[in-house]
């Protein structure tokens, strides 16, 4: 089997087949996987995602996570349920940097593709 390369992989041509209009900094589910609007996308149209770095991001409101913890999307914010219970219904965001208190507004989240 033969490989062709075609990219390094840190940010993904993307095109938005959705109804609405992506700004930079969205969240955009691929697949079991989430990434970060790099650019806006209008629809129809391609643009990239980001796929690699440190964002902060809203959490969902009163929940702990802790650093290290592996975060999933949910329109509720950033949470950090058990992966089990995840597999299949959220997509995987990356993993917390930095604890977040139940009182925290955001958390530091490393994308990991």
């Amino acid at each position: 089997m033969k490989a062709t390369y075609i990219q390094p992989g840190g940010n993904l041509d993307y095109r938005n087949n959705g109804n609405a209009a992506i700004e930079a900094g969205d969240v955009v589910v691929l697949g079991n996987r989430a990434g970060i609007a790099g650019t806006p996308i209008p629809v129809g149209e391609l643009g990239s995602i980001v796929m690699d770095g440190v964002y902060r991001i809203i959490k969902k409101s009163g929940e702990a996570i802790l650093a290290g913890k592996d975060v999933f999307f949910s329109e509720e914010g950033i949470t950090a349920i058990d992966q089990a219970a995840a597999e299949g219904t959220m997509p995987k965001l990356g993993y917390a940097v930095e604890d977040a208190a139940e009182s925290d507004t955001y958390v530091k989240v490393k994308l990991q593709a």
